[in-house]
């Protein structure tokens, strides 16, 4: 059994989320006995989880007990076993300033709720036993459970937190929360006073939000359903982009709309990586009039060298509508000449009066829900040789506005270019054929009918090979989780991370 924790410490370790919530999901426990090689020594009767369960072997952990602690020590050791819960329990009677974290941890990893299985009645005429029965119920909840939601899916779930968190702490009123939270009918927006623009709530959103001095707050928001260690630059702009998009997503749900929801969101999270964005002190203007923004940040760009606080407003409100438009898109796959983030070309927009121009335009566009078009220098939009607008593109964007030190683009190459990001795209879309290709084949294996029920269910599958298989798959799959960590610490090395120091939690 010692051996089985270890293994449960080395590939689902649930300590750190225990430690910051308890068990939160009931427990499937049986009733076991062990019996031993000696006669002489008497079977033990213990309350066990069915499915070998990670939670409980973690609270194990949290309070430094073993196997044979929890088997032979404390049930032979009634002082002992009373001793830890009032130790554990007595934390709750000391002043806050002496509860470390440790204590906070055992705490909540002292109780669970569970469901204990005392016997099983079956149905008239079936063969069915107990252990089968409980293996079934074991089998739908970890072999054929519900689908995973999706990161995107989860970063949308970790909104309505973060927002409560704000709204709990005074910084948000009830309206301006259900406001962000995208609860409230165009009528309602209108009748409470505020701003009907979908790049105001934006703006606001962001400035709210993404603002450095809040980010213990917004941590605060996300521990309320999740143990997540870090919240990083990138995890919150992830979850700041569902905020945003829900509104758009609603408008946008039809068949096709798949892929264009997708490339939006990847865009937006990249832009709101910008660093001003990040800083401590932004915050959005109040005047949603782009004229008068426009108007202060050439000022600003002209007297100090910097279009300061109104051309990153322009830049997050012209931005709204560049991403949601496909004007502006992610760095490419397969892109040999610009490899820029959404979030650089920004930045480099607002160092010039002609990209803040080309902002201002988007927000004018974009609120008649027309797609951003070209403006020259001055502003005036470029027109084609049948006198129609030219609308704006990512290719336009990136050539206009590039990179410091670039005068002039370099022109696309043609024909089949090999590089190392293009070879990786490659390989990494083949792999994931592949896992596609691996789901169906197990889902066709599993589709082969036995006598009453499928196949694999009457006879399952031989264990040396399942095992086997399984093994390898693990492999794979702990190589993956591997270069994640890679690309998540590279991500952080790049964009700052701005997880603060943690604070004491609250028994």
């Amino acid at each position: 059994m010692d051996k089985s924790n270890s293994f449960l410490a080395r590939h689902n370790d649930l300590a750190e989320t225990i430690g910051q919530h308890g068990i939160l999901r009931e427990l499937l426990l049986t009733v076991v006995r062990i019996d031993h090689e000696s006669v002489d020594e008497p079977p033990v009767w213990a309350l066990a989880g069915a499915d070998g369960s990670s939670r409980i072997s973690a609270s194990h952990r949290i309070h430094a007990l073993g196997a044979s602690d929890v088997l032979y020590g404390l049930p032979g050791d009634d002082r002992k076993y009373r001793q830890l819960l009032s130790q554990v329990l007595g934390t709750g009677e000391r002043p806050r300033e002496e509860v470390t974290p440790d204590d906070v941890k055992r705490a909540r990893a002292l109780v669970a709720p569970a469901t204990l299985v005392l016997r099983f009645v079956p149905d008239e005429g079936s063969q069915l036993q107990y252990d089968q029965a409980v293996k079934f119920i074991v089998g739908i909840t970890h072999v054929e459970p519900p689908k995973p939601w999706g990161t995107a899916s989860e970063n949308d779930a970790l909104a309505d937190p973060v927002i409560e968190e704000f709204l709990r702490a005074g910084r948000l009123t009830r309206t301006r929360a259900e406001w962000f939270a995208a609860d409230l009918t165009p009528e309602e927006v209108r009748s409470n006073v505020l701003d009907p623009w979908p790049d105001t709530r934006v703006a606001e959103i962001v400035s709210t939000f993404l603002n450095t001095e809040e980010h213990a707050l917004f941590r605060k928001g996300v521990l309320r359903i999740t143990a997540k260690s870090k919240v990083t630059a990138d995890f919150k702009a992830k979850v700041v982009t569902e905020m945003i998009l829900r509104p758009w997503r609603a408008a946008n749900a039809d068949a096709d709309a798949a892929d264009r929801v997708s490339g939006t969101r990847s865009t937006l999270q990249r832009m709101l990586k910008w660093t001003p964005l990040q800083a401590a002190g932004w915050h959005a203007s109040g005047d949603n009039d782009p004229d008068k923004m426009l108007e202060a940040a050439l000022r600003n760009l002209k007297e100090g060298g910097s279009a300061e606080e109104a051309g990153v407003e322009l830049g997050v409100r012209g931005g709204y509508y560049l991403a949601v438009h496909g004007t502006l898109v992610r760095e490419a796959r397969g892109r040999t000449v610009d490899y820029r983030t959404p979030s650089s070309v920004l930045q480099r927009m607002t160092e010039n009066p002609h990209g803040l121009r080309t902002l201002h335009r988007a927000i004018v566009d974009g609120r008649q829900n027309r797609k951003p078009q070209r403006v020259d220098e001055v502003g005036t939009p470029q027109l084609n040789l049948s006198n129609k607008p030219l609308e704006a593109d990512d290719k336009w964007l990136r050539t206009t506005f590039t990179a410091v030190g670039e005068s002039v683009a370099s022109p696309p190459i043609e024909g089949d270019v090999s590089t190392p990001e293009s070879e990786f795209e490659a390989a990494k879309t083949h792999f994931a054929n592949l896992v596609a290709s691996l789901e169906s084949a197990l889902v066709a294996a599993e589709s082969v009918r036995g006598h009453s029920r499928p196949f694999v269910r009457e006879q399952g599958w031989p264990q040396v090979h399942a095992e086997d298989l399984g093994i390898r798959l693990d492999k794979v799959s702990g190589r993956l989780k591997m270069y994640a960590a890679i690309a998540e610490a590279a991500e952080e090395a790049h964009s700052g991370s701005t997880d603060d120091a943690e604070e004491p939690d609250e028994v």
